[in-house]
């Protein structure tokens, strides 16, 4: 069965922070870090939704972690929450899904290289020596599939993306199962 594992998502606080008002972020906020010789942003961890946001200068966010769009709307209004009790007029703008990230496992092994001779090299890659996984491009989906049957399904910006390139990869995957 097909697993949203993660949804990224980015949007503006409208907010730009000198590197002392990210500093201040971080002593208001717990579980953050900031190490401006390593990374050129705040790090919030959340517990509940669990996700992590990058809060840049400029204000820009870019929000990991999360399960479905409804905890990313929930924590996205959670760093908004942080940052304004930290003294700063933040509001959410242009709150957009960048990628959805799915997994499944179809229960039984696949012949690799028979899979990728059949069809178009622009659409898969498979190099053995290189990555023990294909690649297959469906449209905007980028897919890694492992011959133990494991698929990783990345780059739609909705669950429904996610499902339709797992629907139509499902049927071309049954003529590959290696007969024991």
């Amino acid at each position: 069965m097909l697993r949203i594992v993660n949804v990224v998502a980015t949007f503006s606080l409208e907010v730009n922070f000198s590197n002392s008002d990210l500093r201040r972020l971080t002593y208001s906020m717990a579980n953050v870090i900031y190490n401006p010789s390593r990374f050129n942003g705040v790090i919030l961890r959340m517990k509940n939704p669990r996700a992590t946001a990058n809060i840049f200068p400029k204000g820009k966010v870019t929000l990991t972690g999360c399960k479905d769009e409804a905890e990313l709307k929930i924590s996205a209004k959670k760093v908004m929450r942080y940052v304004r009790r930290a003294g700063f007029k933040a509001r959410i703008k242009k709150f957009a899904i960048q990628n959805v990230v799915g997994t499944v496992n179809i229960n039984y092994p696949l012949k690799l290289t028979d899979l990728a001779s059949i069809f178009e090299s622009t659409k898969v890659q498979y190099e053995p020596e290189l990555f023990p996984a294909l690649l297959w491009k469906h449209n905007n989906i980028r897919m890694v599939i492992f011959h133990t049957g494991k698929i990783n399904l990345m780059g739609g910006t909705s669950k429904m993306e996610i499902e339709e390139a797992y629907e139509y990869i499902t049927s071309a995957l049954e003529l590959f199962k290696v007969l024991s």
